[in-house]
């Protein structure tokens, strides 16, 4: 059997991609139904622009699907147009095959052609061998970076006898942060946060911030509104940063969980505040969280930048396991005018947020 590789127009092939995934259970829901409201979901929030599908066709069956959705980012004054590729499947018997490697390859076309940038994929182990294969960039694993503030409740959640050794981790911390913070400055007085619904985001601006010279995401606030705030797939929740002086937006945060709060993006105005302090004046406004964790590339700039806010990498064992994990690569064409720059990876701005996956 020989598969053929199209790039297709998504809502063309609605039902028929629904099928498939249907038929592969790729979703964890147990109704069909469902599974179109998710597909309608993804579709709908995960990309600033029409998202790009290929599928492998044999005959009339759908039997392998890649999407690739959209970031707009900038590295210094250039614009760079970043894909994310998602709902990568292909149905086992064709996962060894060439058919399955040509859907893999997909998204490298777009780079291939100029109308892409820059390819940038979160995967499984298996997802990221064969993006190494490809030629892609390992960028390794994110890891948390973790503040705690309530040290009780923190190692108690774990296990009950933890909770005894609080009043010294409490002490050691406490000594520790007073070293690592030393030069760590205090968000501005006028900065508040709080938890902002997607149509009263909508109506704020983020034309007027400054970003420094790495790669970071430079979108608009409605697509971080769809992105990131509620709908019936989605448990994160969002949070502005506001000027009190005169109301205006200088930081989005975007968060998952309650009592241990889990940072997966940060964009603030670089000129007003760095992300350390938006994540400072977040726990301000979060009051019973217990701890706040940034999964990040260990190894980059912004990790090292929470680190010297007195942010820790702590044993893998206290977490669950949705605290680290996750490989991370990119692709980029080494005749790109700006492949030398992309090539310092450290200094990207790279956040869980710009996964393709959702957060519940």
């Amino acid at each position: 059997m020989a598969a053929q590789l199209l790039r297709i127009d998504p809502f063309a092939y609605r039902d028929a991609i629904v099928d498939f995934m249907w038929r592969n259970r790729a979703w964890p829901y147990e109704a069909k139904d469902e599974y179109f409201r998710f597909w309608d979901w993804r579709y709908r929030a995960l990309s600033e622009s029409d998202s790009t599908v290929w599928i492998l066709r044999d005959n009339d069956l759908i039997v392998g699907h890649v999407a690739l959705h959209y970031r707009h980012c900038k590295l210094g004054a250039h614009v760079v147009r970043v894909g994310v590729p998602g709902n990568f499947r292909v149905d086992a018997h064709y996962m060894n095959s060439v058919a399955g490697a040509m859907l893999a390859s997909a998204p490298r076309k777009l780079l291939n052609r100029g109308e892409l940038d820059l390819v940038v994929g979160c995967h499984n182990e298996i997802g990221q061998a064969v993006a190494v294969a490809l030629g892609y960039h390992n960028l390794g694993e994110m890891q948390a970076l973790v503040r705690v503030r309530r040290w009780d409740r923190f190692l108690g959640r774990r296990a009950a006898v933890l909770a005894a050794a609080a009043p010294l981790a409490r002490v050691i911390d406490a000594a520790r942060r007073a070293v690592t913070r030393a030069a760590f400055r205090p968000p501005p007085d006028h900065l508040i946060v709080r938890a902002i619904t997607a149509d009263d985001l909508r109506a704020l601006d983020n034309s007027h911030w400054e970003r420094d010279s790495r790669l970071t995401w430079a979108g608009s606030v409605a697509f971080f509104a769809q992105r990131f705030s509620g709908g019936p797939f989605q448990l994160s929740r969002v949070f502005a940063v506001i000027d009190e002086r005169n109301g205006r937006l200088e930081g989005l945060l975007a968060t998952v969980g309650e009592l241990m709060l889990k940072v997966i993006e940060c964009e603030v105005n670089q000129s007003i505040l760095t992300p350390p302090q938006a994540v400072e004046l977040l726990l301000r406004a979060v009051p019973d969280a217990d701890s706040v964790r940034v999964p990040l590339l260990p190894r980059s700039q912004l990790a090292q930048e929470f680190a010297a806010a007195g942010y820790m990498r702590l044993p893998g064992r206290l977490f669950e396991a949705v605290m680290d994990g996750d490989l991370w690569s990119a692709y980029w064409q080494p005749s790109h005018p700006l492949a030398t720059q992309l090539a310092d990876t450290s200094s990207w701005k790279l956040w869980h947020g710009w996964s393709a996956r959702n957060y519940q």
